[in-house]
């Protein structure tokens, strides 16, 4: 069946074999699927033939993209196919629960409604105003729950006010938090930490400092600047001034890791995976010492990312900085992990970014980087290497920074608006930004992840 809005499905037929074809088109592609045997395809999987208890049916959907590439995607089950078609303001199939320290049972609920917007979440409180007046209050988590008669607060709630949504399903989960991992630094942000302002003067430049991390803030007001732990994350909310420049966060850890050859620096990270072209997550690995990205001109650094400009629907991305002033619209050399070669005829077989973002829904980074070569895992799962140059990797002793980036907020647009609650809570959040992090650490001379160079082939390409 076809839409007039882009995109078509069909039911596979039962009983047929799926072939990934060497088409340009995309890796599934053709009216008669599983009959292309001829066609030089290599054989997937198999559908059964009938359908059975505990068994779904699939469906194919094809994307035809006007300003990326067009590609095809499977769905299991009618909800997998809803969620391709409609996309945009729905339920995501994920719960986040930060700051569990042993088992716990949490009731997750089906609501005949959604939950009201308490106001602007922060870690620290500011009044109303900023640039011309624009900003809605900044309250913490205390703050609200005394303005509350019943003393709770929704976070992350996007309706009225006045909204009171009644449970009409609920079950019951039984979760164990995952043993906290052996390495150099790690932070769960499970502890308390206080961060202290320390007087910049650059134009809209801030910092705040804490026992592990120096914070810097870049072309923000200084009354729309906001660190802190809240609910076992770190929390980050700023602006960018006017709604119209490279509003910047970079959160840096103190204690210094190290790129060597012959082993790998691992470094994860879990942060909001909201991406568009002008809000976007990021990991610094450079030779420089803060503040980043200032120093950045002076040396080498590898920047992670996730990012969707006019190339919808959004990548992860490593760029390579040699001795390069990095900013919003002048970023580094990349590699292009969406292609397996450069002629770009075949995509990649990793996650599609668009798919796994959302409100408070965090993508876990997990980069491993020698001074000769790299591999990006998301959410667990391969999705590309490269080969580094000599020109523009680090080495030696580094530091690492996570962060986020808000640019020129006041000309957003479709599909990113927060109209479309691709992460927004209220219309203040289209011109701020409220990052949260998770899970943060790194280790050096640790081996290379274990990797299928056939599926995933490492590019040595910068574009």
């Amino acid at each position: 069946m076809d839409s007039a809005d882009g995109w078509s499905w069909q039911s596979i037929p039962i009983g047929k074999v799926l072939f990934l074809e060497n088409s340009p088109e995309g890796l599934l592609h053709g009216p008669n699927l599983g009959t292309a045997r001829d066609s030089g395809g290599t054989h997937a999987f198999e559908v059964l033939a009938h359908s059975v208890a505990e068994t779904s049916p699939l469906y194919r959907v094809f994307y035809s993209a006007g300003c990326g590439p067009s590609n095809d995607v499977l769905a299991v089950g009618q909800a997998d196919l809803n969620w391709l078609r409609f996309q945009g303001q729905q339920p995501l199939p994920a719960l986040t629960w930060s700051g569990m320290s042993e088992p716990t049972q949490v009731v997750v609920e089906a609501l005949d409604q959604g939950c009201p917007f308490s106001g602007q979440l922060a870690a620290m409180p500011q009044p109303a105003g900023g640039y011309m007046g624009w900003y809605k209050a900044w309250k913490t988590l205390p703050e609200m729950a005394m303005g509350s008669a019943s003393g709770e607060v929704y976070i992350n709630g996007q309706f009225g006010a006045t909204s009171r949504p009644k449970a009409i399903r609920r079950t019951v989960l039984q979760l164990t938090p995952a043993e906290v991992p052996a390495m150099d630094f790690f932070d769960n942000f499970s502890v308390p930490s206080t961060f202290t302002p320390v007087a910049r003067g650059g134009w809209g430049e801030g910092e705040f400092t804490s026992p592990n991390y120096d914070v810097n803030f870049f072309e923000s007001d200084a009354d729309r600047r906001s660190v802190g732990i809240i609910q076992g994350q770190l929390w980050a909310r700023v602006n960018d001034i006017g709604a119209d420049v490279g509003g910047k966060v970079r959160v840096t850890a103190k204690q210094k890791a190290k790129m060597v050859a012959g082993s790998y620096l691992h470094v994860t990270l879990e942060a909001d995976g909201f991406t568009a072209g002008r809000r976007y997550p990021q990991i610094i690995i450079t030779d420089q010492n803060i503040p980043i990205p200032n120093n950045l001109a002076l040396g080498n650094a590898l920047i992670v990312e996730t990012f969707a400009g006019i190339d919808w629907p959004g990548k992860a991305q490593v760029e390579v900085c040699d001795h390069f002033t990095w900013e919003v619209n002048h970023h580094c050399p990349s590699f292009d992990f969406q292609y397996t070669s450069d002629d770009r005829k075949h995509l990649m077989p990793n996650d599609q970014i668009v798919d796994r973002v959302g409100l408070d829904r965090s993508l876990k980074f997990d980069l491993y980087a020698s001074t000769a070569d790299l591999y990006l895992l998301i959410d667990g799962k391969p999705y590309g290497c490269a080969n580094l140059p000599a020109a523009g990797t680090p080495q030696g002793p580094v530091t690492v920074s996570f962060g986020q980036v808000i640019y020129h907020s006041g000309i957003t647009w479709w599909p990113f608006t927060n109209e479309l609650a691709m992460g927004s809570t209220s219309s203040s959040d289209s011109i701020e930004t409220n990052q949260r992090y998770d899970n943060f650490g790194f280790q050096s001379g640790v081996a290379a992840p274990v990797w299928d160079h056939a599926r995933f082939p490492c590019t040595g390409t910068l574009h």
